[in-house]
């Protein structure tokens, strides 16, 4: 059951990557030497390509059914969609695989085998007809080098996203830099540091916190106004003021000593942080997976794409039968 789950995510993948890249054959193959196109100066056997057209062809009739090789899409027929976003696919994944070696990932003893389990289940659940085209060591190689390149998406989209500490100290200093455009809303007051005892400071904020008048508290203790504002327009350490915004809401942070002045603040409004860093890590996911795909997209606009017609033209739906 798990080998099935595993075969299965692997060709999704096969399958949402042709879309954002966005068989039968009626005479004998002698045609080890025969190919469906050329990726650069790779050349695609007809076996190979089978792998990605056969997938395409099964998620294609799981959406419309076998009617849907009697549509079009906005005027191209699904046919020609499906042959084209399998060689899409097999593109993907040859020039990934590629980049893969060159940053020097790939595959563990324990994972090739692991892959070639897989590969001998879903080479045993192929029809005849199937079989007709796609042989052991060609389906072998496209899931191996299928979840090599989802390897090296992973291992991309980890050098691009901070966790743990690192991701800490980003936060950090996002929340520093970004302060003035949060909706951090205080009330505050700022004494004279010889104005007013630490003791009467305390009872203030302990006055004040909560439910309790902020402004009736300081009133009742100083004679100075009470200010509103955002908590980026104070002027004390970054770090008491990333203290204050994992403050609960209505708290009143210990007064700070800053310059001979005596700040005591209120947080009356904040974004909440869990929230916020959700948000910050789901932005550098996205911006790392467009930074994989531009870069895919470089290398494949430096890769020369070319079609054999001579096979290209003959290729057909594989037609349905037993195992």
């Amino acid at each position: 059951m798990m080998q099935n789950k595993k075969i299965k995510y692997i060709f999704i993948i096969i399958f949402l990557i042709a879309l954002l890249s966005a068989v039968f054959f009626a005479w004998n193959k002698t045609a080890d030497s025969a190919y469906v196109a050329k990726i650069g100066s790779y050349e695609v056997s007809l076996s190979e390509y089978m792998v990605y057209f056969r997938e395409q062809q099964l998620n294609f009739e799981k959406i419309g059914g076998l009617d849907i090789w009697e549509t079009k899409i906005y005027g191209e027929p699904t046919f020609s969609i499906a042959k084209q976003y399998a060689l899409d696919s097999l593109t993907y994944i040859k020039i990934m695989s590629i980049e893969a070696k060159k940053d020097n990932v790939s595959l563990t003893e324990e994972e090739i085998k692991e892959y070639t389990d897989i590969a001998l289940q879903y080479y045993n659940d192929l029809t005849v007809n199937d079989k007709r085209y796609i042989d052991y060591d060609t389906a072998l190689t496209a899931i191996k080098e299928t979840a090599l390149v989802q390897k090296y998406r992973e291992f991309l989209l980890k050098k691009s996203i901070k966790e743990g500490e690192a991701f800490e100290e980003y936060f950090h200093d996002y929340l520093i830099s970004h302060m003035a455009d949060l909706d951090i809303s205080v009330e505050y007051v700022m004494l004279p540091e010889k104005s007013i005892s630490k003791e009467d400071a305390l009872v203030i904020a302990d006055e004040g916190k909560g439910d309790g008048n902020f402004s009736d508290a300081v009133k009742a203790h100083a004679d100075v106004e009470v200010y509103t504002g955002n908590l980026n327009e104070i002027n004390i350490p970054d770090s008491d003021k990333l203290n204050i915004l994992y403050l609960d809401l209505l708290s009143v942070y210990p007064p700070i000593m800053n310059n001979g002045e005596i700040y005591i603040i209120k947080l009356m409004n904040a974004p909440d942080m869990e929230s916020l860093k959700s948000d910050i890590k789901n932005s550098q996911q996205k911006e790392a997976e467009e930074f994989i795909d531009s870069k895919y997209q470089r290398l494949l606009n430096n890769t020369e794409i070319v079609k054999i017609s001579s096979i290209w033209d003959k290729i057909e739906l594989i037609e349905k039968d037993y195992n």
